[in-house]
């Protein structure tokens, strides 16, 4: 079975544990709309869905920034 899209939207969230007993909520998305229909199984789709997926992994590397916990150098600080 074969169908054309025009628009997919990803939208994926995570949470991670942190110490005592709490945790963050982490989330990004992404909309794609193109101007004609394409197949399910094209290469322009995979590759869009391949840079979506990049973007969407950048995203969540600088919301966990805040939160992750601080490396202590040799001095104990």
């Amino acid at each position: 079975m074969s169908f054309k899209i025009s628009k997919i939207i990803l939208n994926p969230s995570r949470t991670v544990g942190l110490e005592n007993y709490s945790s963050v909520k982490l989330s990004a998305g992404i909309e794609m709309v193109f101007d004609t229909p394409v197949d399910i199984g094209s290469k322009e789709l995979q590759i869009n869905c391949n840079e979506a997926r990049k973007f969407i992994k950048e995203e969540f590397k600088k919301q966990w920034e805040s939160f992750r916990p601080k490396k202590k150098g040799t001095n104990g600080k």
